[in-house]
């Protein structure tokens, strides 16, 4: 069996998701998201999302967007990640 450490939080991680290109990962920590790319040196996305701990997130592989549910009775459910321009 192959183990792989992502992250060590000083907090408790009560959710996950894989990205919608398998490439990154979604937790939680607290009353913030973490967007951790599984490439080497990548840049960790983090921000303030709720003012209670985040219980549940999720990550739509259909239009890209990103739930997230807290202690603060809140559900939020836009969080769209700007796409680098190609064309």
């Amino acid at each position: 069996m192959l183990r792989s450490t992502l992250a060590q939080q000083g907090t408790p991680v009560y959710s996950v998701a894989w990205g919608p290109d398998s490439e990154k990962v979604l937790y939680t920590s607290g009353k913030q998201l973490i967007i951790k790319p599984l490439q080497p040196n990548a840049k960790v996305l983090q921000w303030k999302a709720h003012d209670g701990v985040i219980l549940k997130v999720d990550w739509n592989s259909v239009n890209d967007l990103i739930l997230s549910a807290g202690e603060d009775c809140k559900y939020k459910w836009s969080y769209a990640l700007e796409k680098p321009n190609t064309g």
